[in-house]
């Protein structure tokens, strides 16, 4: 497995102080999963802040950041892969060969001409210089995702790492 040159199509969002990686991650994902599967329209910046706050985040992150940091990945998404549908949190499970099961949740999928492409998000606050480095770290998840989808009879064009924190992707 190899990872492309990172992609950034925004600036880094500014988290304010030290913050626990799992509630940033969760509530990255909840917030990125509302705004995908029922886009805010009016009193965005209310509702992230409401959000924040149940995670434990409201000094942390700004909602006007947040929502901009969605609008640009949103704005990405429709640019770079034209998706015709978005599936947010879908749900696996599927045999392994030794009897085994695999079970979990893919962050997003995105239907396409090409395809289906996967994106997996990932609150990490590293550098974009270490983005490619660490998005090697979850090719096994990754694999898993991809031997998911197959099984499932869908045709996978691409992988990519969402990091919402540093505002890029990586292939």
């Amino acid at each position: 497995i190899a990872a492309c040159e990172p992609i950034t199509f925004g600036s880094r969002l500014p988290v304010i102080g030290t913050v626990e990686e799992a509630a940033l991650g969760d509530a990255l994902h909840a917030i990125l999963a509302a705004e995908l599967l029922n886009p805010m329209k009016g009193g965005r910046e209310a509702k992230v802040r409401e959000q924040l706050a149940g995670f434990g985040l409201a000094t942390s992150l700004e909602a006007a950041a947040v929502v901009a940091m969605m609008d640009r990945f949103r704005a990405d998404l429709a640019q770079r892969f034209s998706p015709t549908r978005v599936l947010v949190e879908t749900p696996f499970n599927f045999p392994l060969p030794n009897g085994q099961r695999v079970s979990g949740v893919m962050d997003l999928l995105l239907e396409t001409p090409k395809g289906w492409v996967l994106l997996d998000h990932k609150s990490y606050q590293g550098r974009r210089d270490q983005w490619t480095a660490k998005a090697l770290t979850f090719s096994g998840q990754l694999a898993l995702y991809a031997q998911a989808l197959r099984e499932g009879g869908m045709t996978l064009a691409e992988v990519w790492v969402h990091f919402p924190v540093g505002g890029g992707l990586v292939k």
